[in-house]
Parts: C-alpha cells; sequence; structure tokens
C-alpha cells in the first residue's frame, strides 16, 4: 500500500509539473510591444509555442509522463527553420533539427508531425508555403525535391526529378504559381501548382535581378515577390510579370542594413518584415524602403532571438518566427493604424 501511495503521490507530482510546463510561455510577458515609449505600440508579443500544449493543443497524460520520464521529446520543437499559416490558421513549421514537418491545428485542436512524404523520408526540410485552395509545398534541401501535400500532410505530388534543384529552399506561392529559392542556382525556379515548370528567374550577380545565394520568399496582396538575396545583403522586389521593382538593404551593422538576413514577410499594410539571424532581430520596412523600427535582440526571454529564420504573417497580421536555436515558434502582432 505504501508503495502504491508512493507511485500515485509520483504521479500526481509529475502530472501538475507538466502542466506547469506545458502552460509555459502561452501569455508570458504579454505586455512586451515596441517601439519604446512614448512612441505608441506598432507591434505586441502575443506568445510562444515551444510544443502543443502553447498552441492549445493538450496531449494526453500518458504521452506527457512518458516524454518527461524517458526523454521522448518528440512534439518539442527541434530546429525550426520555416513557416507558413494558412486561411483557417493552420500552423507548419519545417524542423530541420528532427527532420519533420509540425502542424499545429489550432482550430480542431489537434497536432500533427509528419516525417517524411510518400516513401522519401525527410532530409533537411527547410522551406514551406500554403496556397489558397490548401495544397502546402515543403522544400528539402538534402533531397533537393519540392513536395506537395495537402492540408493534413498527406503526400500528393513531387517536383525536383532529376537535377531540377541544386538546393531548394524557400517557398512562396503566389495565386497559381509556385516560387522556388533555388540557392545554390542562385536564381528562383517559378512552377504552376500541378508542379509543371513555367520559367526561371535571375543569375549569379550584384545587379538588378541578379542573385547571390537567395534564400527565403515571401508575397503580397498585390502579387509582388519578395527574394532574400542573402549574401547581396538585401532584399529585391518583383512584380507579377517578374520585373524588378526596387532593392532594400546593404551589407552594414546599422539599421536597415542587413548581416545574415534570413525570413521575410509583409503584412497586410505593405509593411516588410526581416529576420536577421546575425543580429538577432527583425527589422521592418515600408515600400519606400524606409526603415521604421526593430524588435528583438539576442537572448532567451520573450521577444528575444537566437538565429531568427524562416518568418510567415497571416491575413489578421499575426507575425510567426521560427526562433531555430530557442528551439521554439515566437508569435508577435501589428496593432499600429498605420
Amino acid at each position: 500500500m505504501a508503495k502504491h501511495r508512493l507511485f500515485n503521490g509520483i504521479v500526481i507530482s509529475l502530472f501538475f509539473l507538466l502542466t506547469a510546463i506545458g502552460g509555459y510561455c502561452a501569455d508570458e510577458e504579454s505586455s512586451l510591444f515596441w517601439p519604446s515609449p512614448p512612441a505608441p505600440a506598432k507591434v505586441v508579443f502575443v506568445k510562444a509555442i515551444y510544443f502543443p500544449d502553447n498552441a492549445g493543443i493538450k496531449a494526453g497524460l500518458f504521452k506527457k509522463l512518458k516524454t518527461l520520464i524517458i526523454g521522448e521529446e518528440k512534439d518539442i520543437l527541434n530546429k525550426p527553420i520555416a513557416v507558413a499559416v494558412d486561411k483557417q490558421k493552420t500552423i507548419y513549421v519545417c524542423d530541420s533539427g528532427m527532420p519533420a514537418v509540425h502542424i499545429f491545428m489550432q482550430k480542431e485542436k489537434r497536432y500533427k508531425k509528419i516525417t517524411a512524404a510518400g516513401k522519401e523520408e525527410f532530409l533537411s526540410p527547410v522551406g514551406v508555403a500554403v496556397s489558397d485552395n490548401g495544397l502546402v509545398f515543403i522544400a528539402d534541401s538534402g533531397l533537393k525535391k519540392v513536395f506537395c501535400l495537402d492540408g493534413e500532410g498527406r503526400f500528393k505530388f513531387t517536383i525536383g526529378a532529376g537535377e531540377a534543384f541544386l538546393r531548394p529552399t524557400g517557398l512562396a506561392v503566389i495565386k497559381n504559381r509556385l516560387y522556388v529559392a533555388d540557392t545554390l542556382a542562385h536564381s528562383i525556379s517559378i512552377f504552376d501548382l500541378n508542379g509543371n515548370f513555367i520559367t526561371r528567374l535571375g543569375t549569379r550577380g550584384r545587379g538588378d535581378g541578379e542573385f547571390n545565394y537567395p534564400t527565403s520568399l515571401a508575397t503580397d496582396k498585390e502579387g509582388r515577390v519578395y527574394v532574400v538575396d542573402t549574401l547581396n545583403f538585401r532584399i529585391q522586389v518583383f512584380d507579377e510579370a517578374n520585373k524588378f521593382l526596387y532593392s532594400i538593404g546593404q551589407p552594414g551593422d546599422s539599421s536597415g542594413s542587413f548581416a545574415r538576413p534570413k525570413g521575410i514577410g509583409v503584412d497586410s499594410l505593405g509593411h516588410i518584415y526581416v529576420t536577421d539571424a546575425l543580429f538577432d532581430n527583425i527589422q521592418v520596412f515600408n515600400h519606400n524602403k524606409e526603415f521604421l523600427l526593430s524588435l528583438g535582440e539576442a537572448g532567451h526571454k520573450a521577444g528575444e532571438f537566437w538565429i531568427p529564420c524562416g518568418l510567415a504573417i497571416d491575413s489578421e497580421d499575426y507575425i510567426y518566427v521560427a526562433d531555430s536555436y530557442n528551439q521554439r515558434l515566437q508569435i508577435f502582432r501589428y496593432v499600429g493604424k498605420e
């Protein structure tokens, strides 16, 4: 009886401990905002996601105990690299540390992790994008392929047979086209949503429309395409016809300059957000190429970063950032009026 009571006590203690852990960061420092007073707040911190509990998806007691005792932290973010969000607020996170893709179905309160597309196991999933009709595209730089899945993560088809890509990384979908950043080819490949090749944009160089290791991509509601031209230390912007419009940034360590630009997103008002993995922050610009503000710094607290990578923005201007080495997804929201 004594042993039985002791076991029950341990189980109950572990349950409350795990409940506390599961709720960690759900409302962590929600008063964080940028810029600093007396300027009005433009961006506020919402929460961080380390595992499904933080997204409001509760795991069963048995699974929690098994994770704590045996150490099987399979549902915990390991090295989140890229993120996308669909119209239903489902969050897709590429995790190159597992390797896997985490799917947080917030409305349905369900979580799913996929480690393969069809019969091919992921090797290095580093890019993700979602179309308006619910198709999910995953770029695996190690396999040199892009996979098409449905919203539940079920395999549909593969793009990249033969030598189609050298190293596919960032993805973006605009209307009926899929844009793929091929980092080692220094170009952007464009396909229709059935995987048929349309054209290729760019060659290696420093001029307008030329790239030096492009990585992440984003689009806006006007149909413009934004390319993180990483080792040219700038963002290049193109219209729907793939015509160069303008660029933002230059190498440096001052505001408006880049050291290692990684992720990019555009909100409903046209503000451009760029993560910088060396500065450990996010810089925000407008379409006039003007620097507006930066948020974050190096660290482990809410609103701080350790090698931030991918970034996505939903229709309500929630900003999702893959805080890679902090093993979490941080969520912010733009609340400014302009």
